[in-house]
């Protein structure tokens, strides 16, 4: 993988398993596409939602591809973006 840029996250592949699921990958960081903003993750946190989601509870409502990467609490940096959107606030953190 050299040359490309490598981001480290926790993911699970498939619902049910609970937190022995989650598991540390690398992945390549992915192309943007055409409105897509990237922002480098700072901090995040597993919470309960997440496990409530990894679980399936709320399959029926909302279908998943796996692998997931948790995502509901996080706070990160907008590092680029693509297409015409306002890159203007680039650098600066945001929260979720």
């Amino acid at each position: 993988m050299e040359g490309k840029l490598i981001m480290r996250a926790v993911q699970y592949k498939s619902y049910g398993i609970g937190a022995d699921g989650l598991k540390h990958v690398e992945n390549l960081v992915p192309t943007l596409k055409k409105d897509e903003v990237f922002i480098k993750l700072e901090a995040t946190s597993l919470n309960p939602l997440d496990l409530k989601f990894q679980k399936g509870v709320a399959r029926p409502f909302v279908p998943r591809r796996f692998p997931v990467i948790p995502y509901w609490r996080w706070i990160g940096r907008v590092c680029s973006c693509k297409g015409e959107l306002d890159c203007t606030k680039a650098k600066r953190s945001i929260s979720c």
